[in-house]
């Protein structure tokens, strides 16, 4: 079975919102470095962060989650996640 790794990171803001601040894909390693997160098995890269009041997609999500996700989901949901895909982060997703 394979796992899909995502981090959600909430935040409050002043008046007690919640919002999502950044999502994060925890990437395994094969390799350990020298950082705590990569001696820890993982490498990780925002996909989206929230800046200035707006989403925003930053590192596009890696090629394996892509496919584990799109295992995961209808024809039609795969197809409008591909338009998703290349609508936010263009020939590199």
């Amino acid at each position: 079975m394979s796992v899909i790794n995502f981090d959600v990171h909430m935040k409050k803001d002043a008046e007690g919102r919640r919002y999502i601040e950044r999502i994060t894909e925890c990437l395994p390693r094969a390799n350990q470095g020298d950082s705590l997160e990569e001696r820890a098995g993982f490498t990780f890269r925002n996909v989206v962060e929230y800046r200035d009041g707006v989403y925003v997609a930053t590192a596009p999500i890696s090629s394996g989650s892509m496919v584990d996700m799109r295992d995961q989901m209808t024809l039609q949901d795969a197809e409008k996640f591909e338009q998703f895909m290349k609508q936010h982060w263009g020939d590199s997703a």
